[in-house]
């Protein structure tokens, strides 16, 4: 059995001190770069992964291995933050493709490169046997990858494969077995015990296929009277033995809610002492292990699916739409495998109801639960404001699923954080922002942002200033010569209702509305038919938008002033 070589495995990232992978990740122009890692099953390993968040934000980072969520997530405000994955203790289990996801407040997500983690370990293992005179047995041992060789008690043995058989045992085939499994210069090796007697276990338990939720009954038989105890993954049983046939030389044992591959021994206890152990037994279950859930196209118009399942006898294994009978092209999935379970993930840019189907041996055939993708909708509203007045944002999110906060952002940065938003009937959940005596200085851009646990994504609603109502600047006192024209500017905050009018103690008011800049519409006013006489002109205006809002400017005064006379005096020269 070949695999990969330690050159396509181990690459070397500068400041990354080893035995670490380093990804990167940055807002904006920054590279992703991995390292593949080669291990051995029982080491320790860890990933690294560095995102740069900008001022005022926030980061969640997290880790996907073979498109499935693992480890913890960490959730971070700093300029540098650092997210770490830990393996202990290296299984088999452990080998693929990790990823680190950051997810930036109100900017959206990034995802690095995959960092392949490959582990030179054993998928089945050899165990200590204890055999009758006369019986046949198959010794198994399966690697990852790599060269295997047998040997019995340091004696090489014929057998390349992954399994030695022994036929008709007897003494010479006593001793310790060996299996060893050789990748480039590391070696690693399983070893079992096996005894050969007259007496011991003449009915081994068998290796058995279940579906998810299945029972597995097995039996185990011996040739001497003997009190049994039975063994599932290293740990002795305490329920369902005994639930068929139970003699002084046979227990049976039914297991129930196995939800992946186990390993079943059983162990014969004669009454003079003597312990017999029987072959481990083989318990394939078939059935997913997790299912595509509910999600929302995210900002970028894309979402991802996952699902797993074990794979043993595993043919094909296909993403499906509700209601169409063709598979998804195979252009959107990616598939893993990582020891007996295979994991595919999903990625599309169409709402739907989709679901896996495993194809296996003997025309066996499994769908996953449905996952529905939808959209989420998020806006942002309030009401119009006069300055000074208190304004308030409402943020509605509407989708199938909830978000589990809400941030709120002004002009860019965090001002405030909804942990608890208030879910109303239906598909729509609110949070609201209140804004205090709202002045110029408060009105910038402001826009709340969904965050969902489940798939780590953010939404996001448009920018929104606060509408405020009224004049843009207080009016000011204007001094005039007569018959100097009598006019002014003034900006006012526009909306579609808007009518503007201006009153005058004497004449009449020429109004003439200008641009809409910026939210205001500007208007040149001019006080006419005033008389001669007039010393003084009071003027105020007043924005009416409509339901009863009206706003009144602040009054001001036109005065006017004679024209000075020019008084000339006659002087005459004269000599002294």
């Amino acid at each position: 059995m070949q695999g990969p070589t330690l050159a396509s495995l181990c690459m070397t990232i500068k400041e990354v001190k080893e035995p670490s992978d380093g990804i990167s990740i940055g807002v904006v122009g920054l590279t992703f770069p991995s390292t593949d890692t080669l291990r051995l099953q029982g080491s320790k390993h860890n990933f690294q992964c560095t995102a740069t968040v900008p001022p005022g934000s926030k980061v969640v980072i997290s880790w996907t291995k073979n498109g499935q969520p693992v480890g913890d997530r960490l959730t971070s405000t700093s300029s540098s933050a650092i997210g770490l994955l830990n393996l202990v203790h290296i299984t088999p289990e452990d080998q693929g493709d990790y990823q680190c996801h950051a997810t930036f407040l109100g900017i959206g997500n990034q995802i690095s490169q995959r960092a392949r983690l490959t582990v030179l370990g054993f998928l089945e293992n050899l165990s200590d046997l204890a055999l009758v005179r006369g019986s046949s047995v198959t010794l198994t041992c399966i690697p990852t990858f790599g060269e295997v060789s047998w040997t019995l008690n340091d004696v090489p043995l014929s057998s390349g494969s992954t399994f030695f058989e022994i036929v008709s045992a007897n003494e010479g085939d006593v001793g310790k077995y060996k299996c060893e499994v050789s990748h480039n210069e590391e070696i690693i090796s399983s070893t079992a015990s096996v005894t050969v007697a007259a007496e011991g276990i003449i009915r081994h338990p068998e290796d058995i296929t279940v579906t998810l939720g299945e029972h597995a009954s097995l039996t185990c038989a011996s040739n001497v009277d003997a009190s049994f105890l039975w063994y599932l993954n290293g740990n002795e049983l305490t329920s369902g033995i005994g639930s068929g046939k139970m003699t002084e030389r046979q227990s049976d044992v039914v297991i129930s809610d196995l939800t992946r591959r186990s390993n079943v021994q059983c162990v014969a206890i004669t009454n003079d002492g003597a312990t017999y152990n029987s072959k481990i037994a083989k318990i394939n279950v078939i059935g997913f292990i997790s299912s595509p859930q509910d999600t929302a196209l995210s900002m970028s118009g894309a979402a991802t699916l996952n699902c797993s399942i074990t794979r043993r006898g595993l043919k094909q294994l296909l993403w499906m739409t509700v209601g169409d009978p063709r598979p998804i092209p195979n252009s959107s999935i990616e598939i893993y495998t990582t020891g007996f379970v295979a994991s595919s993930t999903m990625t599309t840019t169409m709402e739907g109801r989709y679901f896996c189907k495993a194809l296996f041996a003997e025309d066996i055939e499994l769908e996953s639960e449905k996952g529905a993708v939808t959209t989420i909708k998020v806006t942002l509203s309030s009401s119009p404001v006069a300055p000074g007045d208190d304004a308030s944002f409402i943020c509605s999110v509407e989708g199938a699923t909830s978000p589990d906060s809400i941030y709120w952002m002004n002009n860019g940065k965090l001002i405030y954080h909804d942990k608890n938003p208030h879910q109303e009937t239906g598909n729509i959940t609110h949070s609201s922002l209140d804004v205090t005596s709202v002045n110029i200085t408060q009105t910038g851009e402001y826009q709340c942002v969904a965050y969902f646990s489940s798939d780590l994504s953010m939404h996001r609603s448009d920018p929104s200033l606060i509408p405020l109502q009224g004049f843009v600047e207080l009016l000011h006192d204007i001094v005039l010569r007569n018959g100097q024209p009598a006019n002014l500017s003034l900006s006012v905050r526009y909306q579609k209702k808007l009518n503007v009018s201006c009153e005058v103690s004497a004449g009449e008011t020429d109004l003439i509305a200008g641009n809409i800049v910026g939210g205001a519409i500007s208007y040149h006013v001019e006080v006419v038919n005033m008389g001669d006489e007039v010393k003084a002109v009071k003027l105020s205006c007043m924005a009416d938008y409509g339901d009863n809002v009206v706003i009144n400017s602040n009054t001001i005064y036109f005065y006017f002033i004679k024209k000075p006379r020019l008084k000339v005096e006659k002087f005459e020269s004269f000599n002294r």
